[in-house]
């Protein structure tokens, strides 16, 4: 089985295999297992940007019609999420993993409506690969930022009474922002967070933020299918849309 991966850069997901980003460890993290049962070795292939964007153009699908509750960032997403799916589909037995961080500020999107835009995000992307006939798309959302699920695994006795640190600052320049926070807490400058990172071994089964549970879930379920083997879970547990179509 493949998968191809997308990110935004180097300090969530990388763009090669040469240079892995330090969210890879979670990933290869939920799929051993599956390669363990199933003997299938999972390889992961991380294609352009401009490639991701080209193949709308090279015989994908028409995007659907923007819907009512879509604003433009999130129809983004949906592009992305339905490109990232067409060109999966042109290799045999391949997933797709799409990662982005929610990127909003406290000033954009209130405390209160978090939550909503999370989801709003997850769904978009549920819905780019739903449009492209592709089952086996995954949305890598951390909420807000990569950095809270890092945080969760660094400052572990915090996590439950910080909520998981899914209600930082969503901008980097805050002064409470996951990053400063994040470089605080491994002992480096923010400039070093994601070398020191590398150097750390993490327990991603202790790892209990919402959104990490909801990616891990859903990759773990693709996984199994591009495996061949039987799902722990069905699949409509795994996505925020339904699968007729939310």
């Amino acid at each position: 089985m493949q998968f191809l991966v997308l990110g935004e850069g180097n300090s969530d997901v990388g763009y090669s295999a040469e240079r892995e980003g330090p969210l890879m460890d979670a990933v290869r993290w939920v799929v051993k297992p599956i390669e363990d049962l199933s003997h299938a070795k999972a390889s992961y292939v991380f294609p352009r940007k401009a490639e991701v964007r080209d193949a709308a153009t090279k015989g994908g699908r028409r995007m659907g019609l923007p819907r009512c509750d879509e604003d433009k960032e999130t129809a983004v997403f949906r592009r992305q999420a339905q490109n990232l799916a067409t060109l999966a589909q042109r290799e045999p037995n391949c997933g797709a993993i799409f990662f982005h961080d929610c990127d909003f500020t406290q000033k954009d999107v209130p405390l209160k409506k978090r939550k909503a835009y999370y989801q709003a995000v997850v769904r978009a992307m549920e819905r780019g690969f739903a449009e492209a006939g592709f089952r086996d798309g995954v949305p890598m959302v951390p909420n807000p930022r990569s950095e809270s699920w890092f945080l969760c695994l660094c400052r572990r006795a915090d996590a439950p009474s910080h909520n998981y640190f899914e209600n930082l600052p969503g901008n980097d320049r805050a002064s409470q922002s996951g990053k400063v926070l994040l470089a605080q807490a491994l002992r480096c400058g923010i400039k070093e967070i994601y070398t020191e990172l590398g150097r750390q071994s993490f327990d991603w089964a202790g790892l209990q933020a919402p959104s990490f549970l909801f990616f891990a879930k859903r990759l773990r379920h693709v996984a199994e299918r591009l495996a061949a083997i039987p799902c722990t879970v069905q699949e409509d547990e795994t996505l925020m849309i339904k699968l007729a179509g939310d």
